[in-house]
């Protein structure tokens, strides 16, 4: 929903938001403050976050390893992640509106872009036993 907000911070944290417009209404909040947390994880550390997907449904975090975090909108609690997507810090990733939110651009500090479907499916990682196999 566009009354979502995500926010991500220095202490490792993502959190998602909700206001009385998005489901607190009758809930006991402080007067001047209709926002409460709905949603936390712990994550490593992120650089910038954006929404793609035809219905804004997808979360994308950027990282500072250069890895990718997607996250359903709905459940941020539920990770996927894209290792070493980028050599560097990601520092932006924006959804292509201009193609339906079906792709989205990730860039690093050192200037690579990259084009990614927004239903991209990160494969699973190697185990300690696979890794050890291909030394």
């Amino acid at each position: 929903s566009d009354k979502q907000v995500v926010t991500i911070s220095d202490d490792c944290s993502m959190k998602k938001w909700k206001t009385a417009s998005t489901g607190t209404q009758g809930e006991k909040l402080p007067p001047d403050n209709d926002i409460k947390v709905d949603q936390m994880i712990q994550t490593e550390t992120t650089t910038c976050i954006c929404s793609t997907g035809s219905k804004h449904e997808i979360l994308v975090a950027g990282c500072h390893s250069g890895n990718l975090n997607l996250h359903r909108t709905s459940n941020i609690t539920e990770q996927k992640t894209i290792y070493k997507a980028h050599l560097n810090l990601i520092r932006a990733i924006i959804s292509l509106r201009s193609l339906g939110n079906r792709y989205f651009v990730s860039a690093d500090v050192c200037g690579a872009i990259k084009v990614w479907p927004s239903n991209i499916q990160p494969k699973p990682e190697k185990s300690a036993k696979e890794k050890k196999k291909e030394q």
